[in-house]
Formats: structure tokens, C-alpha cells, sequence
């Protein structure tokens, strides 16, 4: 099967550059026309009139087709504005974290890696690359390196509600959507001014937030103007200073542990104190920030204008700037196998057991470089221009164009040294007696380096689709939607040329990687209302990617309400998940994962046991795409507008699932496999590991099903508003195997896993001004990190807040605390540097807020 669209790349690029010039067109003739006549309203109120008949449909997420009806045939949980400014966060990301869908949490703004300011949601625990993020329906981009959106960049203050389908959606939405989708709805229609200011304090010291923001629109007969613009600034949060992290342990000591050849000990004294197995331990907790200080500033805008009464054009832009610092302890250097030190001063300071032909590994921790500090300046910038067009009594044409581009430039200002320079004076001893503590250290001006890292992604897409009825049948007009789309993107990684020839210690290696994939689709969707209270939706969409091969998916999904109040549903089709052009482009990057050599241990003891080993992990241009089949039954009862009930089955296999598991390569290099999947172990003379050269595999599958339960009541009472919601998610089964060949195996209630989330929310409204509004979060049981060592029990936190509005001034105040009790989340002390799971726990603790806002 072949599809051709006729554009070719440069032209494609040429559109995206303008764009953003013609993003502001529809804002710039709505302020032509501000004041239009009354003649020219009177001429156009019919119209109107016609136009106003024909909206009356709305755009449901997970579907293509407009509707009448809110409750399609899948499962939708939507946060209004309200329930966003009951949730009490000034992020995105905080929001959707504490999803019972959310099922095993999902990454936070946290220091230490290349993504340390990005926020994350995974439904189902399937990753967060497997959520699509839309916004208005739309894609936006990805950051490069991890693959997934950013939610942080979407501010706050321009969202009008959030969808959450909790059901796969390929079929209509393409790549990504196997766990389920994520569509951000920002305000379009709004009219007035509002300033909105938020300050969170911490009851201990640091991670106090504080967010302003400002919002502008403008509607006449003709259109409509919205401008958001939001400040938000997060201060660092030190490990030191929360119980949960204020303890961290490693071999890799100032002063080193070694191994002459018969097992690591502590050389000289042990400036921590603490001894463990005969070697000294180090608290890098001391030195290492838990959040990063973050300060951005958004800007979104949105326009429309009718050109006809048919015809309007429409246009969206938004620019992120985000600062970012965080900082690690000094970095780990290790001088092992091939690396060993070896010189008369090294030999002087270990003594008679010092053996010249072998050497001696040293363990050591850099503190002489400083602490490692990392300094992020992110910005994204992007934009929409489309027009939509009337055809007939039901028929709707809407194309677009979108450009979006995010930068992120990383820079390393102490704490990183030359490696071949810092061997060689670390060897030398004559400007560092380095092996003496207390010992003078002047390292000359070419040991000392700063590594820097420049992330570009960008998206550029044209869409048209078609939508409209198309006959009749028993239960009413079918309807139809059709459409065609064209998506470029690229991504690119560059490291400094030291990092690139793996001359940096203190960190990591890596080289640079770049790439760029066109995508080319066509789509199509149908609805029959069979008979009445009876519709089958039939969708099935064709994507074709020019860098791993084509794909098909379909889905089909029923709506019956056999009575007014009872509603059921069901769907069921194929998903997909292209390759992350990181994980395909990436040419290398290294790091020390944690797992046990299994080979190793069968012939030297002090091999045994978990510990962290070098790796070298490569892209791999051959690699295919992620396949899923899903299927989803649910009922909804809604027997008046203040009560609704529903529960939702959930089923979702995949296969061909893209990662790295070491431990899975380890078991398979003591078998004499690893090979088979072009996997190398680099060991000494002795056994021990030196490097892993590993690429991303198609690595196996994973099935997992479960149940959401959702409960809503609220209304007038003699004693004022009162209202309660509910929000479980329950997964009976995720199980999956991390190797080619390898039996399922079930990670229920694995550390990290919990079997289930719930979300309860309490609203009472003594008066029509004032309400008092509570959320508890709880999240299930599961075994810490050494099983023997039992479970972490379940754990809820509990937030409360008071709004109150001042009508006469149009403002509104609101107070409140999030986790008013100061309950501390559960700790794992069988992994002391990871106690506090910060995807499922908020690491911050107790916080105060105040909340103002004032419209006019």
C-alpha cells in the first residue's frame, strides 16, 4: 500500500518557519473590528443564527465526530476549572500525578538528570511515552532525550479543563496512545481580565513555590481574543533537609576505598565514620539538592475570526522560557581493571601489599572538583494557524498548519575534571596529595572542564479533516469524518566534543545524535445509531513512518442506553508505539545501572550481590515498532444530574516492547546468549565487568487489565452545598517479561507497583461565598525494595482548602495545606537511597498556600 502526499520536506519546513508569523492574523483583524457596526450584525444574525444551530455538537476527546451527547462509547474522566483549582498545584504535571489512572506515579521535577525539569503522567504504568498529550487535539512536541511532552510548559492559567480517555486510541490518534490520551482544553471564548497570584510555603526549609498570573480576552459578534501570560518559580529542595532523603550511602569516598586484589577496604581514615563491610561510606545527601530551583514564564494567546458567516480562520501561539538548577555531589572516578593507577606515589601511600604488575582499584569520590552543578535554559515556542468552513447542514472542513520547537541548552560549571589530566596528576601526587587526608591539592587550570549539552526537538504538522452526516438510518443520522495529515520531526543531541571522546570524569560519556522521520497518515471514522439508544462506532486509522515501515489500526466501540439513566459501552482494536527517535538516533551514552553479574558471581564471591557497573548504551536504527491490542466494557448510571456512577474493565497486551534490562543481558551472558542481541561484556583479566556495549531492544511483553470505579454526588441541602467524588483504578494483572524468551512474571505490589490509587474529594458549601473543600490521595501496598523486608503500607494525604468569593470585588480567596496532617509518606529502608518513591510520593512534605484571584 502506498500513500503519497505532494510536499515535499523543504516546503514542508518553509511552513513551518511561517507559522509563527500568521499565528497572530485572526487576533490582529479582531482588533480591526471591535467595534462593528450594527448594520453589519443585523446583515449577519441570520447567519449567526445557522451557525449557532450547527455548534450545538461538541468535539468529544476520542472522537472525530461532533456530538450531542457528552458520554460517547469510551471512557472519559475530564478536570474542569474548578476541579483544577481545587487540586491546589501550580503545574500540570502535579495535577495528573495524582490520578488514580496514574497507576504507579509518574516522573517529577527532580535534580540529576538530562529531563531534571520535566513533568511527566503515565496511565496504567505503561510509561510516559505511551500517553499521547493533545492540546485542543492537537500533538505538541516531545522533549528529545525523553521522549515524552513536557507538561510544565503548558501553563496553568490558560486551561479550561483537562480529558483524560482512559482507552487506547491509536486508531485515531496515531503513535503513543496505547495507554490512553491526555487532551489539555485551553480557553477560547473568554471575555474580561483576571490576575491570579498563588504562593506555597513549606513547613520545613525549602521547595516553597509561588505562581502569578494574568489573563486577557476579548469577544465580539465577529471573534474572540484570549492572552495568558504566568510566572512560576520553584525554590531548590536540599536532601538534607527532609528526613526521607537526608541519608545517602556510597563506596565512592574522598578518601578511596581499594582493592589490592583480595576484596574493597577503606584506605586511610573514613571521614564519614561510617564503615560497612570493612569500607567506608559516604553521605552524599549532604551536598545534593531533591527538586531543582525552577523559574519560567509562559505566554499562550489564541484567537478566532469569522470571515462569513461560514468560514473562520483561528490561530494559537505560546512561548516557554524555563531556567533550571539543581546540583549533585562530586562525582564518582573509578580506576578499575585496564584504568588502574599505577606510580611510585600510589605505591608509597598503599604499602606492602601494593602489587606494581597489577595495580590497584580505587573507589573514589571527586571532592576536590566541587560539587557537580548543573545550570538548564529550556524554551519552547509554537504555533497553530488553521481555518474552518461550513458546508451544507451538517458538513464541517477544518485544516491546519502547527510548528513547534523546543531548545534546551545544559551546562556543568564545577565538579568536572579532564580525565586523562586528572589521571595523570592524581598519579603524579606533586600538585595533589590526594591519598594524604588533610593533604594540599592544587589542581593546575587544565584538569578542571565544562561540559555542555544542546537538546533541539521540533514538530511541524498539516492536518485536513472532513466531518459531517452522510444518511439516515433507524436511530438517526450516521455520521462520518475523514482526514489526511503529514508530520516532520527531528530531534537532535550534542555534547561537547570532551564528552564525545569520553574524556569528562565526574559524569557520564556520550556522543552526539540526531535524526529526523516524516510520518504520513490518513484516517477515517463512522458512527451508526443502529437503532435508537444504539450507536457502533468504526474507526481505523494508517500511519506510514519513513524510517521503520507502515502500520494499520482499527477499533470499534458500541454506545447502548437501554434505559435513560443506564448507559453501556465497549471497545475494543489494535494499538501502536513508533520508536522514540532517542532511543533509534542516539549514537552512546554511559551510565552505571544497577544489577548483579551472573556470570561474575559463579567464579569470584565479591562479585555477588547488586552493584553498579559501566554501560554503554547505543541507539539502534532497526528497531520496530511497539504493537498492543486493547479492549474496554464498561457501565455508567446517571439517574439525575447530581448523581453518576460507573465502573470500566480495562485490557491491554503488548509486544515488542523497546528498553534495556541488564540484569535480563547478565542472566543471558552467563548462558552465552548475550551475543545473540548484539549485546558485549568487556571484562579484565580477573572477570570483572569494565564496560557493557548494549543497544535499545525489541525486548518483550506485557499484559496488564484492571477496573476504574468512579462515583459523583452533589447538590443543594438544606445545610448548603455538599458534594463527594471518587476515583479508584484497580489492576488485577501487569505482568511482562524484560527478555526475549523469558516467562511472564507478575509485578503487582513489586516495589513501585502498587495493585491500586484512589482519589476522594469532599465539597461543602455552608453559603453560596464560601467552600470548604478536602482530597485525599491513597495509594495502595506494595513490597520494598528487598522483599524480606516486608511492605510499605498504604498511605493517603490529605489536602484541605477553604475558598472563599467576594462578589462586590470580584476576587476570591483561597487557603489551604496540602498534606495537612504532615504524615509521613511510607519509607523503604531495605534501599536507603531511595526511601521515598518520589514518582507515588511527594518528597516536599507539608505546604501552605494562599490563593488570590481578581477579575474585572
Amino acid at each position: 500500500m502506498t500513500l503519497t502526499f505532494y510536499i515535499t520536506k523543504g516546503e514542508f519546513m518553509t511552513l513551518g518557519k511561517i507559522v509563527l508569523i500568521m499565528a497572530m492574523l485572526p487576533m490582529a483583524l479582531l482588533a480591526q473590528t471591535s467595534s462593528t457596526s450594527d448594520i453589519s450584525e443585523i446583515v449577519e444574525d441570520q447567519g449567526q443564527q445557522d451557525k449557532e444551530e450547527k455548534v450545538e455538537r461538541i468535539e468529544v476527546t476520542g472522537s472525530l465526530i461532533k456530538r450531542v451527547d457528552v458520554e460517547g462509547p469510551k471512557p472519559i474522566q475530564t478536570l474542569d476549572r474548578e476541579a483544577l483549582d481545587r487540586a491546589g498545584y501550580n503545574s500540570v504535571a502535579d495535577v495528573l500525578r495524582d490520578l488514580s489512572a496514574n497507576s504507579f506515579g509518574s516522573t517529577r521535577e527532580s535534580s540529576g538528570s538530562s529531563i531534571a525539569g520535566v513533568g511527566t503522567v503515565s496511565l496504567r504504568g505503561l510509561g510516559a511515552n505511551r500517553t499521547l498529550v493533545l492540546v485542543n487535539g492537537r500533538r505538541v512536541a516531545k522533549d528529545g532525550i525523553g521522549g515524552v511532552v513536557d507538561l510544565n510548559l503548558i501553563p496553568m492559567a490558560a486551561i479550561e479543563r483537562m480529558d483524560i480517555l482512559k482507552d487506547s486510541a491509536s486508531a485515531t490518534y496515531g503513535s503513543d496512545a496505547v495507554a490512553g490520551v491526555v487532551n489539555i482544553i485551553t480557553k477560547k471564548d473568554y471575555d474580561g481580565v483576571e490576575f491570579n497570584m498563588r504562593h506555597e510555603n513549606a513547613e520545613f526549609q525549602g521547595g516553597n513555590r509561588t505562581t502569578v498570573s494574568g489573563t486577557f480576552g476579548k469577544s465580539t459578534s465577529k471573534g474572540n481574543a484570549m492572552m495568558t501570560v504566568q510566572y512560576r518559580n520553584n525554590t531548590k529542595l536540599f536532601s538534607k533537609d527532609r528526613p526521607w532523603t537526608a541519608e545517602g550511602q556510597s563506596f565512592n569516598t574522598p578518601t578511596p576505598n581499594i582493592n589490592t586484589g583480595s576484596g574493597f577496604r577503606q584506605d586511610g581514615n573514613c571521614p564519614s565514620g561510617k564503615i560497612v563491610n570493612g569500607a567506608c561510606t559516604f553521605n552524599f545527601s549532604d551536598y545534593t539538592t531533591e527538586t531543582p530551583a525552577i523559574e519560567q514564564i509562559n505566554a499562550f494567546a489564541n484567537g478566532r475570526y469569522e470571515l462569513s458567516a461560514d468560514t473562520e480562520i483561528y490561530a494559537q501561539a505560546n512561548y516557554t522560557r524555563k531556567d533550571i538548577e539543581w546540583q549533585y555531589a562530586p562525582g564518582v572516578v573509578q580506576f578499575t581493571g585496564s584504568n588502574r593507577l599505577k606510580s611510585d606515589y600510589i605505591a608509597n601511600k598503599i604499602g606492602p601489599d601494593y602489587d606494581p604488575s597489577r595495580g590497584v582499584d580505587f573507589y573514589w569520590r571527586s571532592l576536590i572538583l566541587g560539587n557537580r552543578e548543573n545550570e538548564t535554559t529550556e524554551t519552547g515556542m509554537g504555533a497553530v494557524v488553521g481555518m474552518r468552513r461550513f458546508i451544507g447542514d451538517s458538513w464541517e472542513v477544518n485544516g491546519w498548519v502547527t510548528s513547534e520547537r523546543i531548545e534546551r541548552e545544559d551546562t556543568n560549571p564545577t565538579g568536572y575534571a579532564h580525565a586523562n589530566n586528572l589521571k595523570r596528576e592524581l598519579e603524579s601526587g606533586a600538585n595533589c596529595d590526594w591519598l594524604t587526608p588533610g593533604g594540599v591539592c592544587n589542581l593546575p587550570d587544565d584538569v578542571r572542564v565544562v561540559p555542555t549539552e544542546t537538546m533541539t526537538s521540533e514538530l511541524s504538522t498539516a492536518e485536513l479533516r472532513a466531518s459531517g452526516e452522510i444518511f439516515e438510518m433507524p436511530g438517526g443520522m450516521a455520521a462520518m469524518a475523514v482526514g489526511g495529515q503529514v508530520t516532520y520531526e527531528t530531534f537532535s543531541d550534542e555534547l561537547d566534543e570532551l564528552q564525545q571522546q569520553g574524556l569528562v570524569t565526574g559524569g557520564g560519556a556520550g556522543s552526539t545524535g540526531a535524526g529526523d522521520r516524516t510520518v504520513q497518515a490518513l484516517y477515517a471514522e463512522v458512527n451508526f445509531p443502529v437503532i435508537e439508544n444504539l450507536e457502533v462506532q468504526v474507526s481505523g486509522r494508517y500511519d506510514k513512518y519513513n524510517d521503520f515501515g507502515d502500520t494499520f489500526n482499527p477499533q470499534a466501540a458500541i454506545r447502548y442506553k437501554p434505559l435513560q439513566s443506564v448507559l453501556l459501552r465497549a471497545s475494543a482494536g489494535t494499538g501502536f508505539k513508533a520508536p522514540d527517535m532517542v532511543d533509534m538516533y542516539k549514537n552512546s551514552s554511559e551510565g552505571y545501572p544497577t544489577f548483579e553479574d551472573t556470570k561474575g558471581c559463579k567464579t569470584n564471591p565479591d562479585l555477588c550481590g547488586e552493584q553498579q557497573w559501566r554501560a554503554t548504551n547505543n541507539g539502534n536504527e532497526g528497531l520496530k515498532e511497539e504493537k498492543s491490542r486493547s479492549l474496554s466494557a464498561g457501565i455508567v448510571v446517571e439517574p439525575n444530574k447530581n448523581f453518576n456512577f460507573n465502573v470500566d474493565f480495562f485490557h491491554v497486551e503488548m509486544e515488542n516492547v523497546v528498553g534495556i534490562d541488564y540484569q535480563g543481558l547478565a542472566d543471558a551472558d552467563a548462558e552465552g546468549r548475550a551475543g545473540e542481541f548484539g549485546v558485549v561484556f568487556e571484562r579484565d583479566s580477573e572477570g570483572r565487568i569494565e564496560n557493557i556495549q548494549a543497544k535499545q531492544l525489541n525486548l518483550g511483553q506485557r499484559k496488564i487489565a484492571g477496573y476504574d470505579f468512579g462515583f459523583t454526588l452533589g447538590g443543594r441541602t438544606p445545610v448548603g452545598y455538599l458534594g463527594f467524588t471518587q476515583n479508584t483504578t484497580w489492576l488485577i494483572r501487569y505482568d511482562q517479561n524484560n527478555f526475549p524468551g523469558a516467562a511472564l512474571t507478575n509485578q503487582l505490589q513489586l516495589t513501585g507497583a502498587p495493585e491500586w490509587r484512589n482519589n476522594i474529594g469532599f465539597t461543602y458549601g455552608p453559603t453560596q461565598n464560601l467552600m470548604l473543600m478536602t482530597n485525599i490521595v491513597t495509594t495502595g501496598s506494595q513490597y520494598k525494595a528487598d522483599e524480606e523486608g516486608g511492605k510499605l503500607e498504604r498511605y493517603s494525604q490529605v489536602d484541605f482548602q477553604a475558598a472563599y468569593s467576594l462578589r462586590k470585588l470580584q476576587a476570591r480567596l483561597t487557603i489551604g495545606a496540602r498534606n495537612i496532617l504532615g504524615d509521613t509518606p511510607p519509607l523503604d529502608n531495605t534501599d536507603i537511597n531511595n526511601q521515598l518513591n518520589a514518582s507515588l510520593y511527594n518528597p516536599i512534605g507539608r505546604r501552605f498556600f494562599a490563593d488570590y484571584t481578581q477579575s474585572f
